[in-house]
């Protein structure tokens, strides 16, 4: 395969992270992306959207890096990541981060998750990514 094959698609969220806050709980929540630097063919991305939509049948590389942040009611917080196509996960690509604050303080918590994997997705195929606690 020559490099002219090769489709990509590389969006990112300019504002940087999901807030996984929601009251004083932790919330699931599919990551947005706000910012489309390349989106070539095969794929249909708007962006300040979390879905990605596949136009061509194909075995997809898919890699990623989420950043998220938490304002702390517990100084440590572990999340995990993975994708869904169509809407249902797909047990592979699972990320994990963990964050830990200082002892006595409400610190203001960040960390990020990555993976990477070969997945086989079809013609209207859509592609999301995943933020829970564990």
């Amino acid at each position: 395969m020559g490099t002219s094959d090769v489709q990509a698609l590389i969006v990112h969220d300019a504002e940087g992270g999901d807030d996984l806050d929601v009251g004083a709980e932790f919330s699931n929540i599919n990551q947005f992306w706000d910012t489309a630097d390349l989106v070539d063919s095969d794929f249909t991305f708007t962006p300040v959207s979390d879905t990605i939509t596949i136009n061509t049948d194909g075995l997809y590389h898919v890699a990623y890096t989420t950043f998220v942040e938490r304002a702390a009611v517990d100084n440590r917080f572990e999340f995990a990541s993975e994708i869904l196509v169509n809407d249902v996960p797909k047990k592979v690509c699972i990320g994990s981060g963990y964050a830990r604050g200082a002892q006595g303080g409400n610190d203001v918590l960040e960390s990020a998750a990555e993976s990477s994997c070969y997945v086989d997705l079809k013609s209207g195929d859509t592609l999301k990514l995943k933020n829970y606690k564990n």
